[in-house]
């Protein structure tokens, strides 16, 4: 995928437009980002509208100064596919990059003044960004203090130098730890215990259950075979809502009447009693620490810990 970012010094002079439209049309770059077009919305929507195959967005100038357009490919509007793009990124590229442009979403539901978003939309938003404060973050910092440590191998041992050498690989110690964590976590490797450091295995073990998981094609109840995430999600919700649905059959007393009852008064007493603290306590020390998170976004082992 292609990108144009260019500081347009304006786009008040005819033969600045046509040289822009030339451009995109020599690149074809599927995003295009302009700073400094010294226009307002309208004068650069005249301009962008004319530019087949594109949406875009525009920011008034500030008299004659600033304004920003940005334009995107029309095939490039599923918004989810951007927030797999991040997370591919993550994963893929482990020094630091930047994202430019409006992302249009939000993180959570309080940062929006009227109407609503879906949960599901800000979830897979925040996925994403998380995922690159977090893996991106901690592989970062381990790259610099390995560069530094490395600096410090092939210098003078000063007193100076031996106690920053000492804190890099302290520092690298809890870094290596978190990154291992994070994989563990992601690969749901159970089998194998805390101390392990096998991080390369669990990198693997999390790409190889991603794949094993994907879905790419399913046939329907029809025989039809159904792609795509759309096609996919419709047959899923065909199925479990004929699986699990009612016939409206009209003789369920008469069925039922002749199913003999195996839960007791006496058990029914215990079923419906409200659940004690110590029962709360014991469950929860039974699940395992890193499995998926709750609504607060923390797993078991934070309260099994704390």
């Amino acid at each position: 995928m292609n990108c144009l970012s260019l500081n347009c010094r304006g786009l008040g002079n005819p033969d600045a437009v046509g040289g822009l439209r030339n451009l995109i049309r020599r690149k074809a770059p599927a995003l295009v980002f302009l700073c400094e077009t010294k226009l307002s919305s309208s004068e650069m929507r005249r301009i962008t509208s004319s530019l087949e195959g594109y949406c875009s967005m525009e920011v008034d100038s500030v008299g004659r100064s600033g304004g920003l357009a940005f334009l995107w490919r029309k095939e490039f509007r599923d918004i989810y596919l951007s927030w797999q793009l991040l997370r591919y990124l993550v994963e893929e590229d482990h020094s630091a990059w930047l994202c430019i442009g409006d992302f249009n979403e939000i993180l959570y539901a309080n940062e929006m003044k009227g109407g609503s978003r879906a949960q599901w939309q800000m979830n897979n938003f925040r996925e994403a960004v998380d995922k690159g404060l977090s893996i991106g973050k901690i592989l970062r910092d381990l790259n610099r203090k390995r560069k530094r440590l490395a600096w410090l191998n092939v210098n003078e041992r000063t007193v100076d130098n031996v106690r920053e050498r000492k804190n890099i690989l302290g520092d690298m110690t809890q870094l290596l730890r978190q990154e291992e964590l994070f994989w563990r976590q992601r690969s749901r490797a159970l089998w194998l215990k805390d101390g392990d450091r096998k991080t390369k295995y669990f990198h693997k073990k999390a790409r190889q259950r991603k794949r094993k998981n994907y879905i790419s094609r399913v046939v329907d109840g029809r025989g039809v075979v159904r792609e795509g995430g759309d096609a996919i999600r419709e047959a899923a919700v065909d199925y479990v809502s004929t699986l699990f649905g009612s016939s409206r059959p009209s003789q369920v007393s008469e069925l039922f009447d002749g199913v003999r009852g195996r839960v007791s008064e006496y058990m029914n007493v215990h079923f419906r009693a409200e659940y004690r603290s110590e029962e709360v306590v014991e469950a929860l020390a039974q699940m395992h620490p890193l499995k998926a998170p709750g609504p607060d976004g923390m797993n078991a082992l934070f309260y099994q810990t704390y």
